[in-house]
């Protein structure tokens, strides 16, 4: 190619420039020639951007006849994926190598030119304007299997914590969409799995607060009966000693008379007196001890009613709480069987309560009968469907 020709090319090319980048060096207080100067500079630069604009365009046009746009921006490739991504990858790293030497000019150019640095400033910027949605087309082209792949996992994502916050999870963690769908399933079982336990035990503790007031309330009623008891027990010991207290009345009346009636035979007659006097002091020696015998056994009656009464009302009273601790432990353990129980044991003790619950009821009436007849065999329809069959 002669000289006058690649003059003249380049001559097209600075026009064809002038038409993309228009900058009035008035604008920026320059004379003509000072700015044609700084101009010239850049020139070389852009040339070689618009050399390859053409190659662009191409790359381009190929890429939309090549892969389908989405509405949400990515991009589905049709064919030649590999090579699309690998020409817009080298025309990229081409575009901003070209487009960064700018960077070098401009420290240049503005050095020399202090007003001319505005318009240095103005240039880049231009040429920044021009070639930056070009670069972002082609990082679209050359990214866009990574853009619908992104794509994707935050719409998983998104659709992960939307069931996570139904489930009323405080701390969503990162990455949901990268989660394969096992341990996925594994993680939302999990939680599930926590609810029902925590829901199960909540239960389980309401149901044991409502025992504990119902013993307590059968407990306070023992005290009370317990107290009746002592009471009526007091009362009865209180009338047995004003028996006694009557009965020792009569015993000093009787030996009052007992005495004059002494002191009279001993006045009549002085043996006969003796002899009575023995026979009645023997007579009130017996009465004595068997008013003695009396007042002792009624004592120790009182004392081993009462007794008695305290220690049956403490064996009730640990029998409850005997039964009480049997019933949590056995609960417990059936809790504890019923969690490390496998699936299939699971499914046996299902099927066990159902068929117990088709034989727990019976009724009398015709209807009724009819009805608990068609309840087990829906019964029987379930076991079937859990057995598989």
């Amino acid at each position: 190619m002669s000289q006058e020709q690649t003059q003249d090319d380049t001559v097209e090319a600075e026009v064809e420039i002038k038409s993309i980048i228009k900058l009035d060096p008035k604008e920026f207080g320059l004379e003509e020639q000072k700015a044609l100067e700084i101009q010239n500079a850049f020139i070389p630069i852009a040339i070689k951007m618009e050399a390859m604009e053409k190659e662009y365009l191409s790359l381009v046009i190929l890429s939309e006849n090549t892969l389908i746009q989405n509405e949400d921006g990515t991009f589905e490739s049709v064919e030649n994926v590999e090579n699309i991504e690998a020409m817009a990858t080298e025309l990229l790293k081409r575009y901003v190598k070209v487009r960064t030497g700018t960077s070098a000019i401009h420290k240049d150019e503005k050095d020399l030119f202090w007003r001319g640095g505005k318009y240095c400033d103005a240039w880049k910027n231009e040429q920044i304007k021009v070639s930056t949605p070009i670069e972002k087309k082609l990082a679209e082209i050359k990214d866009y299997r990574k853009n619908i792949e992104e794509a994707k996992i935050q719409k998983l994502s998104d659709e992960r914590t939307i069931i996570l916050e139904e489930l009323d999870v405080q701390m969503i963690p990162s990455g949901l969409g990268k989660i394969n769908k096992k341990e996925w399933d594994d993680y939302v079982f999990g939680i599930k799995e926590t609810i029902r336990l925590k829901k199960d035990e909540e239960d389980r503790l309401l149901a044991e607060e409502l025992r504990k007031e119902e013993e307590a309330k059968d407990l306070k009623i023992a005290n009370k009966k317990l107290e009746d008891e002592a009471e009526a027990n007091r009362i009865e010991a209180d009338r047995k000693q004003k028996a006694i207290d009557t009965q020792n009345e009569v015993i000093r009346k009787t030996r009052e008379r007992n005495e004059k009636a002494k002191q009279k035979i001993i006045d009549d007659a002085k043996a006969e007196a003796d002899k009575k006097k023995e026979e009645a002091d023997e007579k009130l020696r017996l009465e004595k001890e068997k008013a003695d015998k009396e007042i002792a056994d009624a004592k120790a009656e009182t004392q081993r009613l009462k007794d008695k009464a305290i220690q049956d009302e403490k064996d009730r009273l640990q029998k409850i709480e005997d039964d009480r601790i049997a019933k949590e432990k056995e609960d417990e353990e059936e809790n504890q069987k019923r969690l490390n129980a496998s699936d299939a044991d699971k499914k046996l003790a299902l099927i066990k309560s159902l068929d117990d619950l088709a034989g727990a009821y019976t009724f009398t009436s015709d209807a009724n009968i009819k009805m608990f007849d068609d309840v087990k065999c829906l019964l029987q329809k379930v076991i079937k469907h859990i057995q598989g069959e």
